[in-house]
């Protein structure tokens, strides 16, 4: 009976080693919000030119990143993303959409990578072109 109450006061410690070390990795970790993930233009003129922007904070204790990021089609292009954000910073990503191309309800995408868990943050852009 002693031997089994030493086993489970050992597995009770590790297993809080182990919590503690995992809550302390992750709240040293870069941490991302993105204020809004869809951007709405409502309804535009096909051939209208619309400019985007999406509003990223650092929350974290270190610069968050960005390594990389992609558009769904050549109708969208990257004007402008800044590629460290220090800790308590709001930066705009800033896209221009071209609906030359589009008619009816459009529905585009925006992928930014970063150093963040999880690394990968998936942004719309929605409308209707008429």
């Amino acid at each position: 009976m002693k031997t089994i109450s030493s086993i489970i006061l050992v597995f009770i410690i590790v297993v809080n080693y182990n919590c503690t070390t995992n809550s302390k990795k992750l709240t040293n970790m870069p941490q991302a919000m993105f204020l809004k993930d869809t951007f709405d233009f409502k309804k535009i003129e096909k051939g209208a030119i619309v400019d985007v922007s999406f509003s990223v904070k650092n929350i974290g204790p270190v610069d968050v990143l960005i390594k990389n990021s992609s558009v769904g089609c050549g109708c969208t292009k990257v004007k402008s993303i800044k590629d460290n954000i220090i800790p308590g910073e709001t930066v705009d990503l800033k896209l221009v959409y071209d609906s030359k191309s589009d008619s009816g309800i459009v529905l585009k995408t925006f992928v930014v990578e970063t150093n963040t868990n999880p690394k990968l943050h998936v942004l719309y852009i929605k409308g209707i072109v008429e």
